[in-house]
């Protein structure tokens, strides 16, 4: 019989676990009962312990093979602990097993998929959350707004494909404007909707609809309970840096250095806004903020393989000769100005004298 090392169970379901006790139980799923295994999954994967959330839904599986609420359940577990390819194979699975029950592992497998295969899949879910929808099998206003925001996640995302993976092919352009106008067909408060939309107009060279599109997104997560993710945002600036709007994209920097004030990326950006604004001694400071976190990333062994540690130095060489044609340009102001007194004088004593 299979034997399982589980961590921290006890034998009644409904007891809680205790925090920080540790003890090993060698678990026969023969023996065990499906509920109890789930149960006690359920509890490992809030506690972030994904490894033996893994293993109580593998001997789950043992007890009940072809259980796809159990599989979809494993295949989110192993997404979140990273073994995203086993994950990948679980979902097949569940597809195979029933290709119409639960949209959204569609959705997931595209999202671990590239190019046409990630397309195929992705219009895949679309169409079954769109027939769930028709067929009315959500009442509630609640469940179908939350209907409608996965509907339009998902067309934004095979957008993105076209705007990435799939970028060549010869009718990307059209598919990729039709998916986003039902996108925020579906979901007109969605961000990541809008800003996408953005990132096509810049891409049709179109700069004054995609930066009203981009402040559209910007408002709508600015009013929202919760913000977007910090990868969403610094893309938020990096496309206003792209059409040139540095002071909305400084105001975006400012809240990510809220969020975490030791990304080099963000303090580059910073200080390219603020030497884009004419603040060459505030952009001196965030160049070089941001050269010193790079240095301690390349200590620890990160590698630079975006070269920012050269787009940085680049620029600060920039801003520091400005600096100093600024000075300079300063001093002969002041000169000039000394030489305007002192022939100010002169006529003045040259007047009087003729007067006398």
């Amino acid at each position: 019989a299979l034997k399982w090392l589980i961590k921290n169970l006890k034998s009644n379901q409904n007891s809680k676990l205790k925090s920080g006790s540790t003890w090993f139980i060698l678990v026969d799923p023969i023996l065990m009962d499906l509920n109890d295994l789930l149960y006690r999954a359920e509890i490992f994967s809030e506690r972030f312990e994904y490894e033996l959330a893994i293993n109580c839904y593998k001997a789950a599986l043992t007890l009940s093979p072809e259980n796809c609420q159990v599989i979809d359940d494993l295949t989110d577990v192993l997404i979140d602990a990273g073994h995203t390819e086993e994950a990948k194979i679980f979902l097949r699975k569940s597809i195979e097993i029933s290709p119409l029950e639960n949209p959204g592992k569609y959705l997931a497998l595209a999202q671990h998929s590239q190019g046409h295969e990630a397309i195929a899949l992705s219009k895949r879910g679309i169409e079954l959350l769109v027939q769930q929808k028709n067929e009315g099998k959500y009442s509630s206003q609640e469940e179908l707004q939350h209907l409608n925001q996965q509907i339009s996640s998902a067309y934004t995302s095979v957008a993105e494909i076209y705007l990435t993976d799939s970028c060549f092919d010869d009718d990307a352009e059209d598919n990729c404007e039709k998916l986003l106008q039902e996108a925020v067909k579906y979901d007109p408060n969605n961000p990541e909707a809008h800003q996408v939309y953005a990132s096509f107009k810049i891409s049709q060279s179109n700069p004054e609809e995609a930066l009203k599109l981009l402040k559209k997104s910007n408002d709508i997560w600015r009013n929202a309970e919760e913000k977007p993710l910090y990868t969403f945002r610094l893309t938020t600036t990096k496309l206003y840096v792209e059409l040139e709007d540095y002071e909305s994209a400084l105001e975006v920097l400012l809240d990510l250095l809220h969020d975490i004030d030791t990304n080099p990326e963000v303090w580059y950006l910073l200080g390219l806004c603020q030497n884009a604004i004419n603040k060459p001694s505030l952009a001196q400071e965030s160049l070089t903020k941001a050269l010193e976190l790079l240095a301690l990333e390349e200590r620890g062994g990160k590698k630079d393989e975006a070269n920012l540690r050269g787009s940085a130095e680049v620029l600060l060489e920039q801003v520091i000769k400005a600096k100093e044609q600024i000075i300079e340009s300063d001093d002969e102001v002041e000169d000039n100005a000394e030489m305007d007194s002192d022939d100010d004088q002169v006529s003045t004593t040259h007047l009087d004298q003729i007067r006398r």
